[in-house]
């Protein structure tokens, strides 16, 4: 077992000690870079939560009554980025990217789509029951 580094909270940002199992601040969770081997820890970002939830909140957006979740997600992916970028410990850049790519996709092409079918008159012929 190894020991724990001091990390910032996802949340606040201030120094969470070792031996504290939440920010002393705002009381956020803890999110530590472990120094153990993981096998997973290259492919899912547990380290940079923004990251790991802007990919899975965008792809929420493929529906188009979640369109708002693309907008989160873009949001969150481009925080996630930055996070990673900042600290290149914590990883997750391609969830981040992909956060990104989504949450513009959907975000985006959605109220764009259903905007250019309105004004093109695609909804004209469109009998309701």
């Amino acid at each position: 077992m190894s020991a724990r580094q001091p990390d910032e909270c996802s949340v606040c940002g201030h120094t969470i000690p070792p031996t504290a199992s939440s920010c002393p601040v705002c009381g956020g969770g803890t999110l530590f870079v472990s120094t153990e081997i993981n096998a997973t820890a290259g492919l899912i970002p547990y380290t940079n939560l923004k990251a790991l939830l802007s990919y899975y909140i965008a792809m929420c957006g493929v529906f188009p009554c979640l369109f708002p979740a693309g907008l989160v997600g873009l949001v969150l992916g481009l925080q996630g980025l930055a996070r990673a970028r900042h600290r290149p410990e914590v990883r997750g850049h391609y969830h981040a990217y992909a956060g990104i790519a989504c949450g513009a996709l959907f975000g985006i092409g959605w109220p764009l789509l259903l905007l250019a079918l309105y004004f093109l008159g695609g909804f004209d012929n469109l009998e309701l029951p």
